[in-house]
């Protein structure tokens, strides 16, 4: 009975050490953001693909390190937000000056399938990715450059709180064990 409540903890303090330095991670890219509100889209694509390229590898160690019940489609998850990084990373000139929308589209998808995903650690978390995604591929005004910066800001904020939210509370399930 101690080797699992020990296994238990373990995966809880590990979850907790993820979510905590994600959010960290996306609240220091928000200040950046919100406080240079004339980023180039160069520069914010660029951003994105590296909190892309991060979050996969992320996403995809943690689901071999603990016992995800949806092991399948967090690695599915980790895989295409970590291409979708590289991609981005890979092109940002021509995201920004030929497809802009192709590369809106690609960190939407990524968006909501992390959204979905991460609903098992906050709702709250999951339903603003979900919801930012969407809006990114269905709503045109919002894929205007200006639109994105600050939304994109706003959002990787709110992301980030709720991150850190949620690691501190596996944090504290892990010490009442």
């Amino acid at each position: 009975m101690d080797q699992i409540d020990n296994e238990t903890k373990t995966i809880l303090s590990s979850g907790a050490t993820i979510s905590i330095v994600t959010g960290i991670i996306m609240i220091i890219v928000s200040i950046y953001i919100l406080s240079n509100p004339a980023i180039s889209i160069v520069q914010l694509i660029t951003l994105m693909a590296i909190y892309l390229i991060i979050k996969g590898v992320l996403d995809f160690f943690s689901a071999f390190s603990s016992k995800v019940k949806q092991r399948g489609w967090t690695i599915f998850g980790a895989i295409v937000g970590f291409i979708a990084g590289v991609i981005i990373l890979a092109y940002p000139l021509m995201a920004s000056v030929v497809t802009v929308t192709f590369y809106v589209w690609l960190i939407a998808f990524a968006l909501i399938i992390n959204g979905i995903l991460s609903m098992k650690e906050s709702v709250a978390l999951g339903i603003i990715s979900v919801i930012v995604g969407i809006l990114l591929l269905f709503v045109p005004v919002i894929s205007t450059a200006a639109v994105i910066i600050w939304l994109i800001g706003f959002m990787v904020l709110f992301l980030g709180i709720f991150s850190i939210i949620a690691g501190a509370k596996l944090n504290f399930e892990a010490k009442k064990i």
